[in-house]
């Protein structure tokens, strides 16, 4: 448990610490490109270390969002509700390690 919450402060260090290279274009008219850096060097080789550390006894999965590990807990009020989503929908974290059931 203790090594969870130390990946977690590594990661959120690296986070603040890396800064994305701007990607290339995917076509001439499109308004989206391709990110060449959807991991950085840095959490590439952490997720090696993940996933060595973890062997086959559970698994790493690397951008989630918060979105999709977190719900919104039912009986809000629908404006109380959004507002709670929309403060983790944008959101992702670098890993996240789940045993395999």
């Amino acid at each position: 448990m203790g090594w969870i919450i130390f990946a977690i402060i590594v990661l959120a260090i690296i986070a603040f610490a890396i800064k994305r290279i701007a990607p290339k274009e995917i076509g001439n008219n499109s308004n989206y490109a391709k990110r060449d850096d959807f991991l950085s060097l840095a959490e590439r080789s952490f997720f090696g270390v993940l996933q060595d550390a973890v062997q086959d006894k559970a698994l790493v999965f690397c951008k989630v969002r918060v979105a999709d590990i977190l719900f919104v807990k039912s009986g809000l009020e629908k404006g109380e509700r959004m507002k709670a989503f929309n403060r983790i929908a944008k959101k992702h974290v670098d890993f996240v390690i789940c045993t395999k059931d």
